[in-house]
């Protein structure tokens, strides 16, 4: 699931160097995904009362499907169609975002109500899997010249997981009571938690969106480079969501933030004084650890 998202920073570099994407353009490609995944996520609530937790899920992997043909179908549409068809795309795959943040992140809870930090902290390590191949599978179709067939290959993998959801109910998808949520009565506890999320989210969307044209525009790195390392980040991640299952039995929740968050800071300093490969592999890979247990966490 994770590797669709990593396949969009993947192309960053095949929209540009092939397609002459503008940097300016890219990064509006996220504001219809981004605002639609805030809206959707704002009305899980209501979205909860018409679909159930697998009809959520297979939404999801059908909206994601559909956007990674389209982003395919970059390559065989008239140009002045491409930029269109994206914004479309990304609209569509901000929907999938919150469908499955809802989805996989309640059902990780469900099934370990007593370890819940665990749960979350191995959902994310495990999405971290898909996120550190994505890289490495784009970019071995793209030095063939066929990046097209990589969307398409995740595209198809995606078909398992909605086949056994529809075949079987695991225990994620049984249905629970929830409790409605007031915004008005949140804990303060909530908002402290809430401002370090928004603060981690736009960091680590800009180390993994912005890591391929960084690497290639500001370093003048080749763009194998800038796969390489964004692979590194991801790596780094699961290996630190995994560790980070066994040392939050250990270290309360908070401290474990606190120290990860800060060493997210330092490593936002390494990227920025890249100027060899190595150092761009040293420096995503160390992000990737900070930023490894954050979010599921904060949750």
């Amino acid at each position: 699931e994770a590797g669709r998202l990593a396949v969009v920073n993947e192309l960053s570099g095949v929209l540009k160097e092939t397609y002459g994407l503008r940097e300016s353009t890219y990064g509006a490609l996220f504001l219809p995904m981004l605002g639609i995944a805030i809206l959707t996520a704002l009305a899980a609530q209501s979205i909860r009362r018409v679909l159930s937790p697998r009809a959520l899920f297979l939404a999801g992997l059908g909206i994601d499907i559909v956007f990674l043909l389209l982003l395919a179908s970059v390559a065989a549409v008239p140009p002045a169609a491409r930029v269109p068809l994206l914004f479309g795309a990304h609209g569509l795959f901000g929907v999938s975002l919150a469908f499955m943040g809802i989805a996989l992140n309640s059902g990780a809870v469900a099934i370990y109500p007593r370890a819940q930090s665990a749960a979350l902290s191995a959902l994310h390590g495990v999405l971290g899997v898909g996120a550190a191949i994505s890289p490495m599978l784009v970019n071995t179709f793209r030095t063939r010249g066929i990046w097209w067939v990589a969307p398409c290959v995740v595209a198809s993998t995606l078909l398992i997981p909605m086949a056994l959801a529809v075949l079987q109910r695991p225990q994620c998808f049984v249905e629970r009571g929830e409790a409605r949520m007031s915004w008005r009565g949140l804990r303060r506890r909530f908002w402290l938690r809430g401002a370090p999320a928004v603060l981690y989210g736009i960091t680590e969307s800009a180390l993994t969106a912005w890591a391929i044209l960084y690497l290639i525009g500001e370093r003048q790195l080749p763009m194998s480079s800038g796969s390489r390392a964004l692979s590194a980040f991801w790596v780094a991640m699961t290996l630190g969501r995994g560790l980070s299952t066994f040392v939050v039995r250990r270290v309360s929740a908070l401290s474990l933030t606190i120290a990860l968050s800060l060493a997210t800071t330092l490593a936002c300093f390494f990227v920025i004084g890249i100027r060899t490969e190595s150092g761009a592999l040293f420096a995503y890979a160390f992000a990737g650890l900070a930023c490894s247990g954050v979010a599921p966490l904060l949750m």
